[in-house]
Formats: C-alpha cells, sequence, structure tokens
C-alpha cells in the first residue's frame, strides 16, 4: 500500500468519524439544524433556531393569564395569576380567579360585587395591566419539558374599565389569533384543548 493511498484511507476514516459523531449530537438534539434536515413531527421553529423534539410523548395548548397593580407607592401588586391553563375554560378561571382576589380583599379595585354577589361591574382603584400569553408546553424525547412561545401581549386597564370583561375579551382575541400557530406546532391526534384545565 502505497502512502497516497495510507493518506486516503486516513481521511476517510476521519471524515467518517467525525460524521457519526455529528450526526448523534444532531440525534440528542445538542445542534440546531435546518427544520429540512430533521424528520418532520419533530422539529418546531424558534426565533433563535429550530428545536429538535424527537418523540413528542405529550403536548398542550397553554395560556399563562396577570393581572397587576401599581400601587402609590410604586410596588407591583398582584391581583390575578393563572399559569398553564387550557384555552378551553379560560373564561371560567379567569372569572373564579377574580372573585377569588375580590373576596380575599385584596386592595386595588374601585367597588366590589353587588348584593347577588356578581363582578360584572368591579373596576379598578388605578391603572392596572393584563398580560396575556400564550404557548405550547412539549413532553418529548429530547426536551423534558419545553414551552415553545405563541404570542404574549400587554394591556393596559383603566379605572373606568370593568375588569371582567376586559380581561375575557382581550384573552379570547389572543386565543383566536394564536390558533394558526397552535395548529402548525402540534404534532400529535387530538387537540388538547378539547379537554379541561385541572383546579
Amino acid at each position: 500500500m502505497g502512502r497516497a493511498t495510507g493518506y486516503i484511507l486516513l481521511g476517510a476514516a476521519g471524515i467518517l468519524g467525525f460524521a457519526l459523531v455529528y450526526a448523534a449530537l444532531i440525534e440528542q438534539g445538542l445542534i440546531l439544524q435546518p427544520a429540512g434536515s430533521l424528520q418532520k413531527g419533530r422539529v418546531i421553529t424558534t426565533s433563535s433556531g429550530h428545536v429538535n423534539l424527537g418523540v413528542v410523548y405529550s403536548e398542550s395548548k397553554m395560556v399563562d393569564v396577570t393581572i397587576t397593580q401599581r400601587t402609590k407607592s410604586g410596588e407591583t401588586l398582584d391581583l390575578i395569576i393563572l399559569k398553564g391553563i387550557n384555552p378551553y375554560n379560560y373564561e371560567q378561571l379567569i372569572t373564579d380567579a377574580l372573585k377569588e382576589s375580590i373576596v380575599s380583599g385584596r386592595p386595588g379595585y374601585k367597588f366590589l360585587y353587588n348584593m347577588k354577589g356578581a363582578i360584572d361591574d368591579v373596576t379598578l382603584a388605578s391603572e392596572g395591566t393584563l398580560t396575556v400569553r400564550t404557548y405550547i408546553q412539549y413532553r418529548s424525547e429530547y426536551q423534558a419539558h419545553y414551552n415553545y412561545n405563541i404570542a404574549t401581549r400587554k394591556y393596559t386597564f383603566s379605572t373606568d374599565e370593568p375588569v371582567l370583561r376586559f380581561a375575557l375579551k382581550k384573552t379570547s382575541r389572543l386565543i383566536n389569533n394564536s390558533q394558526k400557530r397552535f395548529r402548525n406546532n402540534m404534532f400529535l391526534d387530538g387537540k388538547s384543548d378539547d379537554l379541561k384545565s385541572e383546579g
């Protein structure tokens, strides 16, 4: 065997070894690759690249809803914090959380519910902020727990805006506007918004 043949074989072995290591890194989700280079149904596109999920075991549409208010001293007062709720029953969960917030005697509301306990007209004593975030939560082969952000919006409450109506309207709008991206980034049969949130 000549020297040239030996160099060729050594070079081929090096290339093959590098290719095997690189493929293993891709398979483990440790290297971000263009979506077309990975198996369909296992890749999501983020603002910073592509994430390889591997086999998707579960996926859930999720919504976070928070209502906060600035106090006179400049501190942030949390009135409602709902994390990881399902879009299917967000209306009931927001309504229940607002009722609980009012009943707990938290400061921040201009006036409370009427004699029958209705909260439709409850407003804030000072300007507040509604933050709504939609995302998909994955559990998969390479990502034990991964939240893929769809959209986040912040809205300002005026002091004459009924809290419940405003929160439901803005949350509904963002959920509806997120539906296309939900569909495009979910891989399993049966959409999880058919199931009610727990608790």
